[in-house]
């Protein structure tokens, strides 16, 4: 028998109750094929990607378009992408048909793999609500609309009648129910002759998460909330992440006021990750999500300087930003700031124009009340003069803000904490550069520290070297926020991290698993956003098909029996992260594993 004394006299290290949570990244379609429902892959023919070189980072990377792309469309008469006329300035392109008899539009949906041309997982009895919005000029017919496997029709077919010569963009709808539980791709066949506008094509599960007086225009996947819900976060990180910063054009950047609004108004952009993102999940479905979860929201912001690893470091085209002092950089990173705390926590009702504007944005989305906001990331992993001159730009323009008429520090007036960033610890100079300068003039603010290592470092470097290192004798190890040297918060490569992190001192507060899903892909059943195999919340999930950020790897086969053959490797890399996960796949095969019914 063990016997346990406790003396509640002597209190041990004060543990942040935000300790452990959640990053969450557009990664490995992370976002759109995962957390958001939305089965139609590219439903705005926005799509755009960054051309990187898979062999040499260095060669410069370019915007191309490929409007079309993941859409197979044939038939009598001509087709293509226009721009005229299209619904929006955010939305502006849209397919158009030239319909003589018969005309064949399908979508994959978000299928893993080019290889794959069924992305849509369908549950049997399960209903889907189809719409679109077409563009009547002259088209007289109807739509049929079913999802179609390999070998058969997987759902009942529905029919939109079309007949029109408005002009006019209009929405359209109908739903079909599946017949059996497989992998399927949808089917519009335009039936009758004349010319139409197609754009933001939807499939919908009619089974999505939370109150739909709530979630009014993007929708969340019930079955990827509960596996956020399952890791009992704390708080949850969003948007990334090297997306936050954005690529080669400023363009690229996470601009958070284009993902509010109505679905068809959001600006899509390309991915830093080589896709496009919808923003079917915003900044609302963030906010509401958490509320759901009773986790506390940490928004990171740009800072308005592009990614430092890839345009400064990767192919040494120096340090690109936005100019503090600029009308752009108040715009684009102050106002973007500011604008934030009015959307998540401003008034309708408010004296300030823009307050009372985002207020009314988030109430017309389905919540009058403000959100719960704490914590405000103003840049990603970076690092630098650049970095704290852009920094200490925006921080401050927000504490001399000009709020209905009058200079007001919108930090204290909303009881917000700013998080800033020194880097990484792969830069290790860097990082240690950027501590000096923190704790020289942000000693207000938390540390957003990245660390990519394994969770062995944890046990060894993590507890008893580094950490000491960053937080050396000059910085005293208690004291009040606002009085104290900068507080941190540590984002780990692994989850493992979250074991040492309670050992450590009082100044950790937030403890965040990066990269914690990946795509994959059961039989007939998806699961589309799972955390990847090498990491510590694997045990959640049951899955045979593996594609992770460090390469591609096939876990096995399911055969009828039930068993797996083994599986082979699609893809190597030699990154600590591909290791990590061609070990847990060599375990993982000895390992007899079902499919979830």
């Amino acid at each position: 028998m063990i016997k346990y004394t406790l003396d509640k006299e002597k209190q041990g290290i004060a543990v942040s109750e935000h300790l452990y949570g959640l990053f969450f990244e557009d990664i490995n379609q992370a976002a759109d094929g995962g957390l958001n429902a939305e089965m139609v892959i590219n439903n705005s023919f926005e799509f755009e990607y960054l051309a990187y070189d898979l062999h040499n980072c260095t060669v410069p990377v370019t915007v191309r378009q490929l409007k079309d792309k993941y859409w197979d469309v044939f038939g009598a008469g001509p087709h293509y992408v226009s721009t005229a006329g299209g619904m929006n300035e955010n939305n502006p392109s849209y397919m158009m048909l030239c319909v003589g008899g018969i005309y064949r539009m399908e979508n994959p949906g978000f299928a893993v793999g080019d290889w794959n041309s069924y992305g849509m997982a369908l549950d049997k009895g399960e209903t889907y609500n189809f719409s679109m919005w077409v563009k009547k000029l002259g088209f007289a017919g109807k739509a049929e609309i079913f999802i179609r496997g390999a070998r058969s029709v997987l759902t009942t077919v529905a029919e939109i009648e079309l007949s029109g010569n408005g002009g006019e963009w209009a929405k359209v709808s109908c739903a079909v129910k599946a017949l059996e539980t497989q992998m399927g791709r949808l089917v519009i066949i335009f039936k009758g002759n004349g010319h139409l506008g197609v754009d933001c094509v939807s499939l919908l599960p009619s089974k999505v998460w939370g109150d739909p007086d709530k979630y009014r225009n993007g929708k969340l996947s019930p079955r990827i909330v509960k596996v956020l819900k399952d890791c009992h976060p704390s708080f949850f990180r969003f948007p990334g992440g090297c997306v936050v910063e954005g690529d080669e054009i400023f363009d690229n950047m996470y601009k958070w006021r284009n993902t509010v609004g109505p679905l068809e108004e959001r600006k899509q952009i390309a991915n830093t990750w080589g896709y496009m993102q919808s923003y079917g999940v915003g900044f609302y479905e963030y906010f509401a999500l958490c509320e759901d979860l009773k986790m506390t929201p940490l928004p990171v912001l740009h800072c308005g300087l592009l990614c430092q690893i890839r345009v400064g470091e990767q192919r040494g085209e120096g340090y690109r930003r936005i100019m503090p002092g600029t009308k752009e950089f108040k715009h684009e990173v102050i106002d973007n700031v500011a604008d934030l705390l009015f959307f998540a926590l401003g008034s309708a009702d408010s004296e300030d124009e823009n307050e009372a504007h985002w207020a009314k944005v988030r109430a017309e989305m389905g919540h009058p009340a403000p959100f719960e906001l704490k914590y405000v990331g103003i840049g990603n992993e970076n690092w630098g003069n650049e970095y704290f001159e852009n920094f200490d730009a925006c921080l401050m323009g927000l504490r001399q803000y000009e709020y209905a008429g009058k200079q007001t520090d919108l930090i204290e007036k909303f009881g917000v904490t700013i998080v800033t960033t020194c880097g990484v610890d792969i830069r290790p100079q860097d990082s240690n550069d950027s501590w000096k300068v923190i704790n020289k003039k942000y000693r207000d603010t938390i540390v957003d520290e990245h660390v990519y290592n394994s969770y062995q470092w944890y046990g060894r470097e993590g507890v008893h070297g580094r950490v000491r290192h960053a937080h050396d004798e000059r910085r005293p190890r208690q004291a009040q926020r606002r009085k104290q040297p900068a507080l941190r918060a540590r984002r780990s490569g692994v989850p493992y991290g979250v074991r040492a992190q309670q050992r450590r001192r009082e100044d950790d507060l937030l403890c965040a698993a990066v990269r914690l899903y990946c795509k994959l892909q059961v039989d007939a059943r998806p699961y589309l956003v799972q955390p990847a195999r090498h990491h510590a919340h694997a045990q959640l999930f049951r899955a045979a098909d593996v594609r992770g950020e460090y390469g591609q790897i096939r876990i096995g086969r399911r055969r009828k029996e039930g068993r797996f053959q083994r599986g082979r490797p699609l893809g190597r890399c030699t990154c600590d992260g591909g290791r990590r996960a061609r070990g847990a796949r060599a375990g993982y095969q000895q390992r007899r594993t079902s499919v979830p019914p």
